[in-house]
């Protein structure tokens, strides 16, 4: 009986529990030392609890702006003049890009937590290391966004059309970062897999993204003729878009 013992212990082999833990089967001794090393958890890694307490934080002292600024966010999903009131008026222009940047980065501990933006080379990595891959794929995202609005950004006519339907995108940041952690929160206490929560998120910002479309398309259309409006879409909005899920499927 011990020589059975000592030959599985030299086998590394490992009790059902263990073998399957975290979804992984743990053939080798290596594989069950790079698990015992690393948090079982998400909310286990230390990056990840100070992004999630640095974003708590951040949302608490944005309290006032938010309800400054929601009341027009809301009612920019139906009518354009709220949505050219953030052009008009720059202080509230500011706190409306100040709270969607906090939301910018919920949506990205989020992404990051249920794996809706996951790479295959993010496998190797511990928790927190893919949580940063998720933030900084998501600011490259941003970047290529804001680039290309500045190089077709129209000198004179139509300007502010212009600006308010990219700027458009900011509110729907803050609605989708308020839908999303509302239904994490109503999914955690539910108990619901984890899959079943990925695929609610990614019918929320489909969703969210068709109707940026819509309304992004209603305004350009002060500016421009449909065909033209449609181009901006594409390039804009569809373009940087594609370039993430692309990276999503290929990487």
């Amino acid at each position: 009986m011990a020589d059975i013992t000592g030959i599985a212990d030299s086998l590394a082999v490992r009790s059902v529990d263990e073998a399957f833990l975290s979804g992984r089967l743990l053939m080798d001794s290596d594989a069950a030392a790079d698990l015992a090393g690393s948090p079982h958890l998400w909310s286990d890694a230390l990056i990840n609890c100070g992004l999630v307490s640095v974003t708590i934080i951040l949302a608490i002292l944005c309290v006032s702006q938010l309800i400054e600024v929601f009341p027009i966010v809301f009612a920019g999903i139906f009518r354009t003049k709220p949505v050219l009131t953030f052009e008009s008026n720059v202080r509230l222009g500011k706190e409306r890009d100040m709270v969607a940047w906090v939301a910018y980065l919920a949506l990205c501990l989020i992404f990051a937590r249920f794996d809706v933006i996951s790479l295959r080379f993010m496998e190797k990595f511990p928790f927190g290391i893919s949580t940063l891959f998720v933030i900084g794929i998501m600011l490259a995202y941003m970047m290529i966004r804001m680039s290309l609005i500045k190089a077709f950004e129209p000198k004179r006519r139509g300007k502010e059309y212009y600006m308010a339907s990219n700027n458009l995108y900011f509110n729907f940041l803050i609605l989708l970062a308020g839908a999303m952690c509302a239904t994490v929160l109503i999914c955690l206490y539910k108990d619901l897999n984890d899959l079943i929560v990925r695929r609610i998120l990614l019918y929320e910002i489909a969703g969210t993204a068709a109707l940026l479309a819509l309304r992004k398309l209603e305004i350009l259309s002060n500016y421009c003729n449909l065909f033209l409006g449609f181009l901006y879409l594409c390039a804009l909005e569809i373009f940087p878009a594609g370039l993430l899920i692309a990276a999503s499927l290929l990487f």
